[in-house]
C-alpha cells in the first residue's frame, strides 16, 4: 500500500516544471497560458490572533480544492 499526503505533494509542486511537463505531453499554448494565468499573481495570507499579514506572492504548489488541480498533479507526477 501506498499512502501520499496530497496536501504536502500538492503544495510542493514546481510551478515552473508544471508549465514545461504540460509542454512535453503537447498541452495547446492555449490551455497552458489559461493555466498559468490561474496561478499568476496568486497571494497568501497568515491569519493570526485574528491580525492578517501582509500578502506573499505563492511560487510553488497547486491551488487546493481547484478542480483541475488533481490533473495538473497527475501529469506533473507522470511526465516522462
Amino acid at each position: 500500500m501506498l499512502f501520499i499526503d496530497l496536501k504536502k505533494a500538492y503544495d510542493n509542486i514546481p510551478l515552473k516544471k508544471l508549465w514545461k511537463a504540460l509542454e512535453e505531453i503537447r498541452i495547446s499554448y492555449t490551455l497552458i497560458k489559461t493555466v498559468i494565468e490561474l496561478y499568476r499573481k496568486s497571494f497568501s495570507y497568515i491569519k493570526r490572533g485574528g491580525l492578517l499579514s501582509e500578502g506573499f506572492e505563492v511560487m510553488k504548489g497547486l491551488c487546493q480544492g481547484c478542480c483541475i488541480s488533481p490533473t495538473l498533479f497527475n501529469i506533473y507526477v507522470e511526465k516522462p
